[in-house]
């Protein structure tokens, strides 16, 4: 398109932050650079990654809009969700009905790198208040990894796999992201839709999305994360005001309506 006239314009919308490094983290780098200098207008998934193109040069940077999807319901009742968690605990078998009244901490996310699972397993070893198990949904290339690390350490911990997240969301007590980086992640939008607390890492786009809504944490802090997990399990009135900024943050998240406005705008196209 370089030169050309009368063609349409080059719009190139950013997903993610170079985490990788060597010879991929230098290639992504160089593509960045064309791409700041080519393209008519960059959309950026979070304020970092913005900022990062206007150094490369981009002549015009947006923030991208990221639709939030409406939570569906939950597609089993919460006490069989329960049951099912406990049912896969450690010791399950001894003591089925006190497993099932300890808090559930969840986190949804792909067992990958980015996602920062080390540090959630680093924390979870407490002790907490309520002592609480940690859910992880999702797959990955890290589920071996981490199920051993789990229980060679004898970690509170279930890797549930693939869920629906209105059925454990309906059941958490808090939403965990130990991201190491994210854009705006769909798992989050819909903890706030859901009206849990969240803590999560102060990366990419999270804080801009949750605002009052969570606690956030350096990223690969666990002590820090520790820290705020233990508050949030100790001090329900903080817990309360968190649901609350929550349900109130979710209702302001874009549609697919406001995405589509962002959208054509970028192509100077009238909505």
């Amino acid at each position: 398109l370089v030169g050309a006239r009368g063609w349409p314009r080059l719009v190139v919308t950013l997903h993610n932050a170079v985490t990788a490094g060597g010879a991929i983290g230098a290639v992504y780098r160089l593509l960045e650079r064309i791409v700041a200098r080519r393209a008519d207008r960059v959309l950026a998934i979070s304020p970092d990654v913005a900022e990062r193109m206007r150094a490369r040069g981009a002549r015009g940077v947006d923030l991208a809009v990221v639709p939030a999807p409406p939570l569906a319901e939950p597609a089993r009742p919460a006490e069989d969700v329960r049951a099912e968690i406990a049912a896969r605990l450690p010791g399950a078998a001894d003591a089925p009905q006190a497993l099932q009244e300890r808090p559930i901490v969840l986190t949804v996310a792909r067992l990958a790198q980015q996602k920062g699972l080390e540090t959630l397993l680093d924390a979870a070893a407490g002790p907490y208040k309520g002592d609480p198990v940690f859910v992880i949904a999702g797959d990955g290339p890290l589920r071996e990894e981490l199920q051993a690390r789990v229980e060679a350490e004898e970690l509170p911990v279930v890797l549930y796999g693939w869920a629906e997240p209105a059925d454990l969301l309906q059941v958490a007590t808090a939403v965990i992201v130990p991201s190491r980086w994210e854009g705006q992640p769909l798992s989050v939008q819909e903890a706030l839709r859901a009206g849990r607390p969240i803590i999560a890492t102060r990366v990419g786009g999270v804080p801009r999305m949750v605002g009052e809504a969570a606690l956030l944490v350096p990223p690969q802090d666990p002590g820090a994360l520790s820290r705020e997990i233990g508050r949030l399990l100790g001090d329900p009135a903080l817990a309360a005001r968190l649901a609350e900024a929550s349900v109130r943050r979710g209702r302001e998240l874009p549609d697919e309506d406001a995405a589509l406005r962002a959208v054509l705008a970028a192509y100077g196209l009238a909505s």
